[in-house]
């Protein structure tokens, strides 16, 4: 359900338009939720007239429009919140927007569409040349001018909502001031589709207010800000500045000597004003448009270490085998899913949702809600971190206690399934038998928990090599009984991690672990990787001779076991 929240404060002449704007809709799932705001004409007189059930009114006393919104906001029902203005109307459609943008991208919480705009009553045309896609720095596309929002033409989610819930001492840019949280808060999805007309002739709140504190411009901070974040507000304070001279000069008396600021500001509105340079200078901000990082954060109960924000996107696995929890987050039955195979699939299930409905994104990672990369993981260093690499992994060196790779699984696990699993990823890709072996045989090393960062496609590159072979897997496993083996799939599918980068040559970047918020030193010393590779390396020539193995041998007890369970054996 989409909630539609409108702030209503002496708006007699447009609420109605406004109101019948959302009841006309062809999307049906919604709410309208007007707070009245204590108007003083007979603006609430005509909601009232409306006998019309999705329409909820609630009163309250005069406190502005951010107290109104987060009224609204706490007694919404639906889990997407649309702020319109009372002033503002939207475009036929606009819901159905909406909801079709949720339904192909479940990953994220905030879309943001476009407006037209109407001046005395002439309306203008749809903003030409946007892309849709995702915002990879919002302040950078705000700043240059690549977008604009305005309340009426994002979506956002409930959660993210009344996380970020509206000051209630700003009565003037206000919007502003909460979108600018809302991006540290999720990812923003940005379409070129028109939902909203905004209603020039009835806006009044954007004039200047006579005391600094009611207006965004008060609330200045550019502590720990990123450099685009920055100069937005900045330049928010550079337009504004007159209109409060005093009051600003006390507030911000060094802002007024900010000369490396002002020369940032006006050397980058300078080339953001040439055609040429304008389009050099997003090259060098690394494509403010299409990008973006998004690293599930697998999660089947609530624990403080759950990141959800920023980069992170927490997902509640095995949804469909618990209907009735509900953690906040997005949940691994949504969109195209696996979720009830979880209690044998484990994360897989998530790396799954991840393969079949994230889109457009440039990075995809894993997690587990107590464990991360010892990483500062954002938009700004993905790049960075991953400089000549293809995949960032936690490498938990020497995990094993074993010589070889297939001694672990065979041990940790069973000798048939062991088998069976080879006997399957053979049939399905015979190429990858040479890094079988070699990974089985001359390895004691295993990358753990599924946890990796890799540009999308090669994230489904990988889906496309393990999920087939998973699946057929889970077909030919018989149960056996031993605990282990109720998380055979998502065993054997964190195994095969460190086979996929062998098979494709992958180059790796080995990051420590951080497990329930402290670090867990994986990365050893240059002596004793070295021992440890001399020691493997003995033992591997003294149970397989001068020359590598070249085959797979399995026991005579296990093949007589096959024969008389019915298994057939395609490869081996």
């Amino acid at each position: 359900m989409i909630s539609v929240i409108i702030p209503l404060y002496n708006k007699e002449p447009i609420i109605e338009r406004s109101l019948r704007s959302v009841l006309s809709q062809d999307y049906d799932d919604f709410e309208v939720i007007v707070v009245n705001d204590g108007s003083t004409d007979h603006s609430a007189d005509i909601v009232r007239s409306f006998n019309d059930s999705r329409i909820k009114l609630i009163e309250q006393e005069n406190g502005g429009p951010s107290k109104a919104r987060n009224t609204g906001t706490k007694h919404a029902k639906g889990e997407w919140i649309v702020f319109l203005d009372a002033d503002d109307e939207l475009l036929p459609g606009a819901l159905r927007v909406f909801h079709r943008l949720s339904e192909e991208h479940p990953e994220i919480e905030m879309f943001c569409c476009t407006s037209v705009h109407r001046i005395k009553g002439q309306t203008g045309k749809a903003p030409l040349g946007l892309k849709e896609g995702f915002l990879r720095n919002p302040y950078a596309a705000l700043f240059l001018g690549y977008y604009g929002t305005h309340t009426g033409d994002f979506m956002v989610s409930q959660r993210v909502a009344l996380a970020c819930l509206f000051d209630e001492n700003i009565r003037r840019f206000e919007d502003v001031e909460c979108l600018f949280r809302i991006y540290k808060k999720t990812k923003v999805y940005l379409s070129p589709e028109p939902v909203l007309i905004e209603n020039g002739d009835y806006t009044a709140a954007s004039h200047a207010r006579k005391d600094i504190r009611e207006d965004f411009v008060g609330h200045l901070d550019f502590r720990g800000k990123s450099f685009w974040e920055r100069m937005c507000l900045y330049l928010l304070f550079i337009g504004e500045r007159n209109h409060y001279d005093t009051q600003a000069r006390v507030l911000y008396p060094k802002l007024y000597y900010r000369y490396d600021l002002l020369f940032t500001l006006k050397t980058l509105t300078w080339i953001n004003s040439r055609k040429w340079s304008k389009s050099l200078l997003k090259r060098l901000i690394r494509k403010i448009q299409v990008g973006g990082v998004v690293i599930l954060v697998c999660a089947h109960k609530a624990d403080k270490n759950t990141r959800n924000g920023d980069v992170f996107k927490a997902i509640q696995v095995g949804a469909d085998i618990h209907p009735d929890m509900d953690l906040g987050y997005i949940k691994d039955n949504k969109g195209k899913s696996i979720s009830s195979r979880n209690a044998s699939w484990s994360e897989w299930t998530a790396i799954y949702w991840g393969w079949k409905n994230i889109k457009h994104v440039e990075y995809v990672g894993v997690c587990h809600y107590r464990r991360y990369f010892d990483a500062d993981i954002n938009e700004q260093t993905i790049e960075k971190l991953l400089s000549g690499k293809d995949m960032l992994v936690c490498d938990y060196y020497k995990s094993t206690q074993y010589d070889i790779v297939s001694k672990g699984l065979t041990t940790a696990l069973s000798q048939e399934d062991y088998w069976l699993f080879i006997d399957t990823v053979l049939s399905i890709h015979p190429d990858a038998k040479e890094a079988l072996l070699k990974y089985m045989y001359d390895f004691n090393t295993f990358i753990p928990y599924s946890m990796f960062v890799a540009k999308k496609q090669l994230y489904d590159e990988y889906c496309d090599f393990i999920f087939p072979v998973l699946f057929e897997l889970e077909k030919r496993v018989k149960g056996h009984g031993y605990s282990r083996q109720r998380r055979i799939i998502g065993y054997y599918g964190e195994w095969s991690l460190g086979l996929f980068i062998l098979y494709r040559k992958l180059r790796i970047k080995k990051l420590n672990l951080v497990m329930d918020g402290k670090v867990v030193k994986t990365i050893y010393p240059w002596w004793r990787i070295v021992l440890g590779d001399a020691k493997r390396r003995i033992i591997t020539w003294l149970t397989n001779g001068r020359h590598p193995q070249t085959g797979f041998h399995i026991p005579q007890d296990i093949v007589v076991g096959f024969k008389n369970d019915g298994i057939t054996l395609r490869s081996l």
